[in-house]
């Protein structure tokens, strides 16, 4: 097993190098009531992050950035006093997995549906938080794996729609896109990054979901990934650490399974997310490690 972590070890250093150590918040209506910003941002700034990425900033019919202005306004002072960048997420469907599984999935109209509310979103951060100093880029929500994008006219479609939230964000401006995708073992290596070439806008960063704490794949698998895709992906990449494990069908913080991951990965990655990250028991472990 650590004559694998190595080998991660060599396959994480090219193309994630200069992407930062990030982590993934994915703001819920009650954390605007139950704890400070400025509390976490100090912790970040400790801990050495340079990044948050916001998941979303929209959910379903839910717009953080409209109901609750003033937080936005302290997320991006504190971001700034604590050197942080911020990437704002866009409209996240509370029924996107559900859609993309349906058996018989066509994505054109569903993907002109998230079009349109994307376009919204891009346009309202846009306006709010243009001139914000630590507003460094966009995410997109809308993960990408090797199950339900096989279908060639639902590639297509995917593609065309990834290629019109490109051509809105370049003409709102020329921060960086992140997109994130995850593997599950179904396509060969060459045929999901071939999948990935084709559809994900060529400027665009990717974040790769190991899979290995949603139980989708194991280490090994994993590391015959990503070592195909470090000889074949050209572009910047890092993958997301997932710090969370499944007991039955309950989802929670898993200092060990981080561990399992980050063995292998030395600088440059993103943990998901935020909510396990400052989880009591599992902060406790990672500052006691640190």
């Amino acid at each position: 097993m650590r004559n694998l972590f190595l080998i991660c070890l060599l396959t994480f250093g090219v193309y994630a190098q200069g992407i930062e150590k990030s982590i993934i918040y994915q703001p819920q209506a009650q954390d605007f009531t139950k704890f400070t910003l400025e509390e976490k941002f100090k912790l970040l700034s400790n801990m050495d992050f340079t990044q948050v990425i916001l998941q979303w900033s929209s959910y379903g019919e839910y717009d953080f950035t409209a109901h609750h202005p003033q937080w936005f306004e302290e997320l991006f002072s504190l971001a700034e006093r604590y050197n942080i960048a911020i990437y704002m997420g866009l409209y996240a469907d509370p029924k996107y997995f559900v859609e993309v599984q349906k058996k018989n999935f066509r994505a054109k109209k569903y993907l002109s549906h998230l079009l349109e509310a994307n376009k919204k979103m891009i346009q309202n951060i846009h306006t709010k938080f243009r001139d914000k100093k630590m507003f460094k880029g966009w995410y997109i929500y809308d993960e990408l794996n090797d199950v339900v994008w096989q279908n060639k006219d639902n590639q297509m479609a995917l593609a065309l729609y990834l290629a019109q939230i490109n051509d809105i964000l370049q003409k709102k401006d020329r921060r960086a896109v992140y997109i994130s995708a995850y593997i599950t073992g179904t396509l060969p290596p060459e045929e999901y990054l071939s999948f990935l070439h084709d559809v994900i806008p060529k400027r665009w960063e990717v974040l790769m979901q190991t899979g290995i704490g949603a139980g989708l794949i194991s280490p090994k698998v994993c590391e015959r990934y990503f070592l195909f895709f470090k000889a074949r992906f050209k572009r910047k990449w890092m993958p997301i650490i997932e710090i969370f494990s499944f007991k039955g069908k309950k989802i929670q913080q898993d200092f060990a399974m981080y561990k399992k991951q980050i063995s292998c990965i030395q600088q440059d990655y993103t943990l998901f997310s935020w909510r396990y990250l400052f989880d009591t028991q599992f902060l406790e472990a990672y500052l006691k490690e640190k």
